[in-house]
């Protein structure tokens, strides 16, 4: 089945606005401090021109079958790894995580895919094909993950007390906004039984992308405001003005 001149738009605006963020990313030294995310998103970009171009030549065939899915796993590795890197930033002092949070995160993490798996399979979107389907429940599995790597990183952030890095938060949020709306999304393939409306569902969530892409632009190209102290930095720092009291005044080593 030949693209719609609307999936062509949004292909096409989605490539644009990738290759935007990628060159923000490059330009303004951003990529030091999110490597996986820069790393995803040159990714996107080489999918997008690998997709389209194996469409355009094999169309909706074996090669295309093989292209879509291998990416859509490579894809699913690199968004772990950028909630992985959100997490390190948060929970990270001095080099080290914060005690408790390593341990907190992980075993909320270890729920994701369990979780995932049980709504992927359970649920029975209304598609026109086998691939259409098989599609919404790979998009709702790594949305869930998604959704609840980042609920873990909040979860725990918030239990202990640590202030977020204004860039993180920013980006986290986008991150955030883009999962929520894929998962619900997801959702009402698995409960909306009109067929009609799977296209329209689906650029949704594009269009939801690409507008989350535009505001990391912003995000990424602005300075990093300057940070505020969080409570576990000043609590940690007066625990060390207390034991210098308690040595006489002399400093710690």
């Amino acid at each position: 089945m030949p693209l719609s001149l609307v999936d062509k738009l949004l292909w096409m605006f989605g490539f644009c606005e990738t290759t935007a963020l990628l060159f923000v990313l490059v330009y303004k030294r951003r990529a030091r401090s999110v490597p996986w995310f820069t790393a995803f998103i040159a990714f996107g970009v080489l999918r997008t021109i690998l997709l389209f171009a194996t469409y355009q030549i094999f169309g909706r065939h074996h090669e295309y079958f093989l292209a879509y899915w291998g990416a859509a796993a490579v894809d699913l590795a690199l968004q772990v790894a950028v909630v992985y890197e959100v997490a390190r930033a948060i929970f990270e002092r001095s080099g080290a995580w914060v005690p408790m949070a390593r341990r907190r995160f992980f075993t909320i993490a270890t729920l994701a895919p369990l979780v995932a798996l049980c709504l992927a399979l359970t649920m029975q979107p209304a598609a026109r094909s086998a691939l259409d389907a098989w599609d919404a429940r790979a998009d709702l599995f790594l949305t869930t993950v998604i959704c609840v790597l980042c609920g873990a990183v909040t979860t725990v952030s918030r239990q202990l007390g640590l202030g977020w890095r204004t860039r993180i938060i920013r980006f986290m949020w986008g991150l955030i906004v883009w999962t929520l709306s894929a998962f619900f999304t997801g959702s009402l393939h698995a409960y909306w039984r009109t067929v009609d409306q799977f296209g329209k569902l689906e650029n949704a969530v594009v269009v939801v992308y690409q507008l989350v892409t535009l505001y990391w632009c912003v995000v990424f190209w602005l300075p990093e405001p300057d940070r505020r102290r969080d409570p576990y930095s000043l609590n940690k720092d007066l625990e060390e003005v207390r034991q210098r009291v308690h040595l006489g005044g002399r400093p710690t080593l």
